[in-house]
């Protein structure tokens, strides 16, 4: 997530989360059946702080928040969700955690790189097989703008997922395939400008130059 944070920093502050069971906070991974709590929470916040509010999430986290604004909006302007998966169980279905682990041993998503994008193997977690979000069915309650970003050649997410996303979405919406790109933090590093005319697209989605404190 920092290098996400520095790839939007020069468009907006950015406030990161570790949801539980990551990072430094306590408590199990839920694979975004409970994760939607401290979205909310990071919401709260940033809405008490800043006048112009927008989410950001990568891959599960994209989910997340699409659960997150589902439930309520509130006063966020806009969302920009990178890599989103329908559910946990369509990335199992699709093969992606294999396609993820045959790239990484090729050499294609090296651990350097894995650790510059912030990924952390080590994450606690708790029953992948408790149902968790399915981002498909929160997203017809989603109103706000919202724009999804989706790797060409994502290795965890195939990019139908994110789309089944998207149609269901209920806000005004654009969809962006990076050709070539892989996944969620993997474009932040590798396609630099690509992903800073997503955000651009947003902001002119919602109707803002540029957010402001």
């Amino acid at each position: 997530m920092l290098a996400a944070a520095a790839a939007l920093g020069g468009h907006a502050e950015t406030l990161s989360l570790d949801f539980r069971g990551t990072g430094r906070s306590g408590g199990r991974y839920t694979f975004g059946r409970s994760e939607h709590l401290d979205l909310r929470a990071g919401i709260e916040w940033a809405c008490t702080r800043y006048e112009r509010v927008y989410v950001v999430g990568l891959s599960m986290g994209a989910a997340i928040a699409v659960r997150a604004l589902g439930e309520s909006a509130g006063a966020i302007r806009g969302a920009l969700y990178v890599s989103c998966p329908s559910s946990l169980r369509g990335v199992l279905l699709t093969g992606g955690p294999l396609r993820q682990s045959v790239a990484r041993w090729r050499g294609v998503e090296s651990w350097a790189l894995i650790r510059w994008a912030g990924g952390k193997p080590w994450m606690r977690y708790g029953n992948p097989f408790a149902i968790g979000v399915d981002a498909s069915q929160w997203a017809a309650r989603v109103h706000v703008p919202g724009v999804f970003v989706v790797g060409g050649n994502d290795p965890l997410v195939v990019p139908a997922l994110s789309r089944r996303v998207y149609e269901a979405y209920a806000g005004p919406k654009r969809l962006i395939e990076i050709a070539g790109g892989r996944h969620a933090e993997y474009l932040m590093l590798s396609h630099p400008a690509a992903m800073s005319q997503a955000v651009l697209q947003l902001f002119a989605l919602v109707g803002d130059e540029e957010p402001g404190p």
